[in-house]
């Protein structure tokens, strides 16, 4: 009798956990909602964040294998098919491999206030489930790998992308126009001119030098070359003094290799700024860790890119 007994109550404990759940959870973007729009409803965007996808991406391109219909598409891969339909802003997502089947669904709105974009997730369940999940605290889906994916400048947009404070308040400039065949000859001399006045007014240099080099038309260009100093001094002749306020913003990007492979990081950067809703000046400078002025485009460089935001 107490092994029937014992039986019935460990049945009535499974059936118990088998009901039907849902679990609930809503995730913030930090991403506007176009942005996040794009990553999901392109399959090929996929094989960069989804973990399973990206895995078997770099194993081998060959076996991902991806069907697409209208806003609805499937991603198999050895093992696993991926089923994605979109209704509106609803999105539905089927994952069934060997061992393992899931499912989930989830509404993308846009927050407008802080350009950020939010999803509530819903997942089917049980109580023996929710349990388990119980211990890491994670609704099973792909969509956190999605938001540190967006949110990590060096994996979406390929630079260290960084918000900072200014941190060049004080520099001192000179700019030029001179012939394209003399950029080297006079990028010296400036540097020259300003050091000169830096060692005259008694002043130090706290940072490595920075410069907005500009083609004129094809035989000329436009020099500004600036030192960033320690203190507020005053301007003399074709030497002026800049003050940027400690309070303003600047977003810094890193940039290693050929002086010429830079204009990726220039394109990266600005599709970052429209990502993320800020708006900034053409006026962007370059300043070069290793303190040398690059004079043609195979010229070695580690520099970095800075754009005034707000």
């Amino acid at each position: 009798m107490k092994k029937i007994l014992v039986f019935l109550v460990l049945l009535a404990v499974v059936l118990i956990g088998l009901i039907p759940l849902k679990q609930q959870k809503t995730l913030n973007i930090k991403v506007q909602f176009l942005v996040v729009l794009q990553q999901l409803l392109q399959p090929e965007n996929w094989k960069r964040w989804q973990p399973d996808v990206a895995q078997a991406w770099q194993k081998n391109p060959d076996q991902v294998k991806i069907d697409q219909q209208n806003t609805a598409f499937s991603i198999q891969i050895p093992g696993s098919i991926i089923n994605f339909k979109a209704l509106g802003f609803t999105f539905y997502v089927d994952k069934n491999s060997t061992w393992h089947s899931s499912s989930y669904q989830f509404v993308a709105m846009p927050v407008v206030k802080d350009g950020t974009t939010q999803l509530d997730i819903t997942k089917k369940t049980n109580l023996w489930s929710r349990f388990l999940t119980l211990f890491d605290g994670k609704t099973e889906n792909d969509l956190n790998e999605l938001k540190v994916f967006l949110e990590d400048p060096r994996r979406y947009y390929g630079f260290d992308i960084r918000r900072t404070m200014v941190t060049d308040s004080n520099i001192l400039v000179e700019k030029r126009k001179v012939l394209l065949k003399n950029k080297a000859s006079e990028i010296a001399q400036t540097e020259q001119d300003l050091k000169a006045y830096i060692r005259q007014q008694k002043l130090k240099i706290v940072q490595p030098v920075i410069a907005d080099i500009r083609a004129i038309g094809r035989d000329s260009l436009r020099l500004m070359i600036g030192l960033p100093i320690n203190q507020p001094t005053v301007s003399s002749g074709k030497i002026q003094f800049m003050h940027q306020p400690t309070h303003g913003h600047m977003l810094t990007g890193l940039y290693t290799g050929r002086y010429g492979g830079r204009q990726k990081l220039y394109l990266a950067m600005k599709t970052y700024i429209a990502d993320h809703n800020l708006s900034s000046p053409e006026d962007a400078y370059e300043k070069y860790l290793d303190n040398k002025i690059p004079v043609s485009d195979t010229s070695f460089v580690h520099l970095q890119v800075n754009f005034p935001i707000f």
